[in-house]
Order: structure tokens, then C-alpha cells, then sequence
């Protein structure tokens, strides 16, 4: 967590004291192992281009087990706007070659949000 530390310079405080603190600066990031594959190397070439390519990712998972008598499967989606950052070259097993893109989330202004995630779950409030 990077906290924002405050430190004015008024009549009361004139040794910089700590008077505060405020919520620093967050980066949001998502690294993804692609096989090589044609959507794969779609996704490198977005990485690749001169001009950056605003991605929007989700990645939903449902649990086969339902909350309680319902039929409401358990489940979480979150949702990120952002843009490639890195990319390397990986391995998976002994013979097959991944690409691994990084994504750094942002404020999307169409979306108003740089993250939304929803779970679903038996508790009835937080």
C-alpha cells in the first residue's frame, strides 16, 4: 500500500510534522499466459503497435455447487480496462510456447471504473 504521508508548513507546524495521511498512488495489473496461437499473436501485435490498443479483459468463474435451495451458483467476474505493458516469451510443460502479456489497468472514462469485481456468494450483507 502506498500511502500519501501529509506535512504542511503552517504556524503550528514548523517542523514539518506528519499531520496525515491520504491514499497514494494504485496500479492495477493483470499478466495473462496465451498459448501461441493465432488470437495469441493477435494480442502480441496489439502490444507491438505504435499507437497503444485499449483492451478490456474479464475473467468470470461459476462454481458447479448452488447457494443453499437456490438454483444461484456461486461465482466472481471482475472486469478492467487497460493497455499492454509488457510482453515476454514463456514455456508451459516441456514442448509448448506462451506469450505473457501484462495489462495496466486504468480509469476508463466509459466505463467510470478501473475495476469492477462481483461475487456472488450465501452471505446476505458484508
Amino acid at each position: 500500500n502506498a500511502l500519501d504521508k501529509k506535512r504542511f508548513l503552517n504556524g503550528s507546524n514548523s517542523r514539518f510534522q506528519l499531520a496525515g495521511y491520504g491514499r497514494g498512488a494504485r496500479m492495477i495489473s493483470l499478466a495473462l499466459t496465451n498459448a501461441k496461437s493465432t488470437v495469441g499473436i493477435a494480442e502480441v501485435a496489439d502490444w507491438l503497435n505504435a499507437n497503444p490498443v485499449e483492451r478490456f479483459l474479464g475473467l468470470k468463474t461459476i462454481s458447479p455447487a448452488v447457494i443453499g435451495a437456490t438454483t444461484t451458483p456461486y461465482s466472481q467476474d471482475i472486469r478492467l480496462a487497460g493497455f499492454w505493458s509488457t510482453a515476454t516469451y514463456g514455456t508451459y510443460g516441456t514442448a509448448n510456447t506462451t506469450d505473457v502479456l501484462t495489462c495496466e489497468g486504468f480509469l476508463d472514462q466509459t466505463l467510470g471504473y478501473p475495476i469492477s469485481v462481483t461475487t456472488v456468494n450465501g452471505r446476505t450483507t458484508l
